[in-house]
Formats: structure tokens, C-alpha cells, sequence
């Protein structure tokens, strides 16, 4: 990230120097946009059942959650407390709705390939951040890494597999 923002653009560079003591939350808010990438596979059942009432629900949670949240930690953490409060926001409209949904249109999910994934997404990022952060080459290293632990890990069933060899054949 840091390569990219400090990138030669028109006039200046990619972004700004003045923003680029704020980098640091944008892992945390991404973090909160998986969540609410959760949120909105989640509702596929709520619109599929046309009971989208409880939408409203976990959204109105969030929101409050969110507000509660910023004034409870922006004063101490500042923008890492707004980051914080977003990504808690999302967490619990994730949550809500998964519960939710568990009653309407339950659909079974393949939780441990998700949470093992997830875990090796965080690990290899922690290690390659907090081992070698300022390292272009130690980038690409976790991202082989990654791909080889799923590879070792025979993470991809043979229909996974065999998806990915056909469109690596399109290619």
C-alpha cells in the first residue's frame, strides 16, 4: 500500500502526503467491509423469501452501534477509534442478520474452510507486515506462501480444481 499511494502521479504523487499518516486503518476497514460483504450474502435469502423486513433491523442496529461506537472511542483513538467503530458496526449487522437468517432461509456454509482461510489470510499478512514491511520482494513471498500452504493444505476440492484449471485455460 505504502508503494502505491507514494506512486508519481500528475502533479504530485498517487495520494497525497498529507493523508498518509491515515494508512493505518485501511486493514481495519476492510475488515468491516468482509463483514459487510457477509451481511449482503446473508440477505440473498431475506429477498429470496420476500421478508426483507428484518433488513431494516440489522442496519438500524449497525447504525446505532456505529454512532455509540464513535462517540465512545474517536475522543481516545481518533480516526483508528471511527475505523474501530465501523468495523464493530458491521461485525454485529453481520451477525444479526446470519441469525436471522438461520430462521428464514438457513443455508448451510462451510464455516471451517472460511475461518481456515481467514486465519491464513491474517497470519501470512502479519508475518510478511510485522517481519519484513518494507520489503516490495517480501509481498510477493506471502503471496506465494499463501498459495502454497493452500496448495500443501489440499485446500481446493477436485471440483475447485478443476474450475480453476478451466479458466486458467481461458487465459
Amino acid at each position: 500500500m505504502q508503494y502505491i499511494v507514494q506512486m508519481p502521479f500528475v502533479g504530485g504523487k498517487f495520494i497525497h502526503p498529507s493523508y498518509w499518516s491515515g494508512l493505518g486503518i485501511i486493514p481495519i476497514i476492510m475488515g468491516g467491509y468482509f463483514f459487510n460483504g457477509l451481511f449482503v450474502n446473508f440477505a440473498a435469502g431475506f429477498h429470496i423469501q420476500k421478508r426483507t423486513k428484518f433488513l431494516p433491523i440489522a442496519t438500524g442496529i449497525a447504525a446505532v452501534t456505529n454512532v455509540g461506537l464513535n462517540f465512545l472511542l474517536i475522543p481516545y483513538y481518533g480516526i483508528y477509534g471511527g475505523a474501530w467503530a465501523t468495523f464493530g458496526a458491521y461485525f454485529l449487522s453481520m451477525l444479526v442478520l446470519y441469525a436471522y437468517s438461520r430462521r428464514i432461509y438457513p443455508i448451510e456454509y462451510e464455516w471451517r474452510r472460511v475461518l481456515g482461510i481467514i486465519a491464513l489470510t491474517l497470519a501470512v499478512y502479519g508475518g510478511v507486515e510485522w517481519g519484513m514491511p518494507d520489503r516490495v520482494w517480501s509481498k510477493l513471498l506471502g503471496m506465494v506462501v499463501f498459495v502454497f500452504v493452500l496448495w500443501v493444505l489440499k485446500f481446493f476440492n477436485a471440483d475447485e480444481v478443476r474450475a480453476l484449471k478451466r479458466v486458467m485455460r481461458r487465459s
